[in-house]
């Protein structure tokens, strides 16, 4: 409802995404890649849909901070607690799978625990947890830009010859001379 009559929404299987070739010009993995089992193939599913030059914007929960402070996820249906399996990956190896895939990191913003969050922990009467957390990154977003093909370097002009002039000429392993080498 809140998005232009010009965007296009797509649900689909992150292994498989329901895109043609280079049809995107931005993806969106919000609170997703910790899920996922096969990052590599997701990597790729991005770059095979964007264009070059198109981005790739990624949010989840900080991976040192879950990992360090043993968070779970989890929902309860009907009375019962359903944990969900997590993955861990480094922020270093989340963009170094991306970089192998054609990507170019841009900007990485790790915001930390403030004051908006304090008002939450306190209304939950967590406030003691929210002074334990201040300051610690919460979660990541990661910016991503499909990088473009690279142009093979023309030279205006091909020569099978080299001069060097004004050269020191080696001579042996301990002589050698000023000269011209054709």
């Amino acid at each position: 409802e809140k998005v232009l009559p010009s965007t296009t929404l797509e649900h689909g299987d992150c292994s498989t995404l329901p895109s043609e070739n280079s049809s995107h010009t931005f993806v969106m993995a919000s609170f997703l890649l910790s899920y996922l089992l096969g990052l590599q193939g997701f990597a790729r599913e991005c770059a095979r849909v964007l264009r070059p030059g198109g981005w790739l914007l990624i949010s989840d929960m900080h991976p040192i901070t879950a990992a360090e402070r043993g968070w779970t996820r989890s929902f309860h249906v009907n009375g019962a607690k359903v944990d969900i399996a997590v993955h861990f990956r480094s922020l270093t190896e989340i963009i170094a799978t991306f970089e192998r895939n054609g990507f170019e990191a841009q900007v990485l913003i790790q915001p930390a625990f403030e004051g908006p969050e304090r008002l939450l922990f306190e209304d939950a009467g967590k406030l003691a947890q929210f002074e334990n957390l201040a300051g610690i990154p919460a979660i990541y977003i990661l910016k991503l830009q499909r990088q473009r093909p690279r142009t093979p370097v023309r030279f205006p002009f091909q020569s099978k010859a080299l001069q060097l002039t004004n050269a020191r000429i080696a001579m042996g392993p301990l002589s050698w001379r000023d000269g011209r080498l054709l």
